[in-house]
């Protein structure tokens, strides 16, 4: 195989060639060798069997390529569905979390609610000093009972009669109280709520229970994918290796084209004005 013809040789101008005995005369014209057409054609044909080899294993790892990615659709379809159920596991958890939230946000409210009302009624408790009205009827006979039978001076008589008075206000006060006792124990603090609380809970566990579920679904899916695509990567960067050699090779077998067609284009102009001088000099003689 001929040296490869660098780009730098390209249209240099013409080689100058010595003439040799028996040559046709060149008149002056500098000479211009013919190029090895042979030479080139060897080299142009070994070049272009490497790049031949390279883009028949480029092409055999497109075909692996695509023999692995085989079965896409279908993988994308499966996929597809989990992806839905998926979106339906969350909108329904989503939906039922809230509502939960709903919920404990009122039974708070009401439990708070009826924790004021409770301790108001504690604090109305202890200001009465008496749980029943038969307690202050007891308390009032007892200080008549001391009103009539005890010698007392007129102080004590006074603070008497007016705990009396202040007794006999504080009977309508235990009955508001009772009342309200009895409004308090039926204050609903959320109970009526806790069936719908355990309704939500048992379907919020279904629900994540399936989405785990889907979960794994495409884990298993995107595994099975993976192993069947195999060492796609790796082959991916092979090809590129191959196609990288051979695009490298073609510009240099075009490089070698270009070099030689420049050499020939070169030598037949040299060709053309031998001719040129050998015809004037033919017409010369026969005048």
């Amino acid at each position: 195989m001929p040296p490869k013809t660098e780009p730098k040789a390209k249209a240099k101008g013409k080689a100058k060639v010595a003439k040799k005995e028996g040559e046709e005369e060149d008149f002056g014209i500098e000479r211009v060798a013919e190029p090895d057409k042979a030479a080139y054609d060897k080299a142009y044909e070994e070049i272009t069997a490497k790049v031949d080899a390279l883009q028949a294993k480029a092409k055999a790892i497109t075909e692996k390529i695509n023999a692995q990615s085989a079965g896409g659709d279908e993988f994308s379809t499966q996929k597809s569905a989990l992806l839905q159920q998926l979106t339906l596991f969350n909108t329904k958890i989503k939906e039922l979390s809230d509502k939960k939230a709903e919920i404990n946000q009122e039974v708070t409210g009401k439990r708070q609610e009826a924790k004021l009302a409770k301790d108001e009624l504690i604090k109305q408790k202890k200001a009465l000093g008496y749980t029943t009205e038969s307690d202050i009827d007891d308390r009032i006979r007892f200080l008549d009972d001391r009103l009539r039978t005890e010698t007392l001076k007129l102080k004590e008589e006074k603070d008497i009669l007016k705990e009396i008075a202040d007794l006999k206000k504080r009977k309508p006060e235990i009955a508001k109280v009772k009342g309200l006792e009895a409004t308090l124990s039926k204050v609903d603090t959320g109970a009526s709520q806790w069936e719908s609380l355990t309704e939500i809970n048992s379907q919020l566990n279904e629900y994540w229970e399936g989405k785990k579920q889907v979960l794994k679904g495409l884990d298993e899916l995107s595994a099975q994918r993976t192993e069947k695509m195999g060492d796609r990567p790796a082959l991916i960067a092979e090809r590129q290796g191959y196609n990288d050699e051979s695009k490298a090779l073609i510009e240099e077998r075009n490089t070698l084209r270009d070099a030689f067609n420049e050499e020939r284009k070169n030598f037949n102009e040299y060709k053309r004005l031998v001719r040129e001088k050998q015809q004037e000099k033919w017409a010369a003689e026969r005048k």
